[in-house]
């Protein structure tokens, strides 16, 4: 996982080459005004989905990927991120292979405040949940969520 600033986007791209390709989209400017729903990009191998969520208080399961790397980048709002152990995959609740998504039970290691300008990436095989409230209110937040097949 890496938690970091959108100022240092591109340290990363060594580390995931496509982020060149979320780089170029932040930079346009154009995903700010996207609606939610779901994008494609130029990269084949990289899609987008803007969501605005309300984060509650009730935290729900963790969510993993196996062949997908993660980048999760707050456009407005805040809310907490959390991450679990990779060894919490036994308890998985169930994996969709179509979506590579799958769930799991489990305690966080690891939490921290998602803001704006704040990105987090999730690497294959880490558990990490999103959408709790910071506050211990209900908080809107919009995020965009770049998907890197890997």
């Amino acid at each position: 996982m890496i938690f970091d600033t959108l100022a240092n986007l591109e340290l990363y791209i060594p580390m995931v080459p496509h982020m060149k390709t979320v780089i170029d989209l932040m930079d346009r400017g154009e995903v700010y005004k996207d609606q939610p729903g779901a994008y494609g990009t130029p990269d084949s191998n990289v899609t987008y989905l803007v969501t605005e969520i309300e984060a509650g208080n009730q935290p729900g399961p963790f969510m993993f990927h196996r062949n997908t790397t993660v980048v999760e980048i707050v456009l407005s709002g805040h809310d907490l991120l959390s991450l679990a152990w990779r060894e919490n995959k036994d308890s998985t609740i169930g994996y969709d292979n179509a979506t590579d998504t799958g769930t799991l039970d489990g305690d966080p290691i690891a939490v921290f405040q998602g803001e704006e300008g704040r990105f987090a990436v999730f690497f294959p095989g880490e558990p990490y949940r999103l959408g709790v409230s910071s506050s211990g209110q209900t908080d809107k937040v919009k995020r965009i969520v770049f998907r890197i097949a890997d």
